[in-house]
């Protein structure tokens, strides 16, 4: 390997090839911030909303023990979403429909998405601040606001 020293000596750049990376720490601080901030507004639309639609309706398929292995895995207007039925069935287990175990599913899925799209990033790029751009417009969109509040 070469001696580049002398060269970054004079221009005070460091060569792309050395041990000096973007500060992985800060980026990881900064997406966290960002990460963080996200869980907060979605826990502030998430908390004082209620069950809307389609929501009422699983929870009623839940509640009258309809809710078998040929409805999960059936058709909701044209979207198979088993994963889906099973999570919005979970609160009729319970007397009252407690929102707060819907809400508690939404906020953890929120957050594990937040979490796949940083790894994916950090994966494809690595530990570069361009990988904060599409984190911020993922998590700031106000197009995923409906689907959580």
């Amino acid at each position: 390997m070469r001696d580049l020293s002398a060269a970054t000596e004079i221009t005070g750049v460091q060569p792309s090839n050395s041990q000096h990376a973007p500060n992985k720490k800060w980026i990881i601080f900064t997406a966290l911030i960002m990460i963080g901030l996200h869980f907060g507004l979605r826990a502030w639309g998430t908390v004082s909303s209620w069950f809307f639609a389609d929501d009422l309706m699983f929870l009623g398929v839940g509640n009258s023990g309809d809710g078998t292995i040929g409805w999960i895995f059936g058709s909701h207007n044209v979207h198979i979403m088993p994963i889906g039925r099973g999570l919005a069935v979970t609160p009729s287990w319970f007397d009252g429909y407690p929102w707060w175990l819907a809400a508690t599913e939404i906020l953890v899925m929120v957050v594990l998405a937040a979490f796949a799209l940083l790894w994916m990033l950090k994966t494809i790029f690595g530990y570069r601040w361009g990988i904060l751009i599409p984190l911020a417009v993922f998590l700031f969109n106000p197009l995923t606001a409906p689907a959580t509040v």
